[in-house]
């Protein structure tokens, strides 16, 4: 899974590097249903998404390195809901949609 990660980030940054106007560029409104990327620093991060966004039925939780997690649920109470239940527990979550890109000439 290590390798095949790697290789996804290899390419995207390949392709981001492409030159006159080449590169990775996301389709505006294009994301992945109830998909965020999350990123919330602490050795309990993994617990805390898991206490904050539980009652969502959390499908998938992947780290994405240190701080940083792709977050599935089950039932998506959207972005603003997320947001403000992160904001009531006090610690700093920041959300955002996972977006699809695609490669642009």
């Amino acid at each position: 899974m290590r390798c095949v990660r790697r290789l996804a980030c290899a390419l995207v940054l390949l392709a981001a590097g492409g030159a006159g106007g080449e590169g990775l560029a996301s389709d505006p409104g294009t994301y992945v249903p109830r998909e965020y990327i999350v990123t919330l620093a602490g050795a309990d991060a993994a617990e805390a998404l898991r206490a904050l966004y539980g009652e969502y039925g959390i499908e998938r939780l992947q780290p994405l390195g240190e701080t940083r997690f792709l977050l599935r649920l089950a039932r998506d109470p959207g972005i603003e809901t997320l947001r403000a239940a992160a904001e009531a527990s006090g610690r700093r979550v920041e959300l955002a949609r996972n977006y699809v890109y695609r490669y642009q000439r």
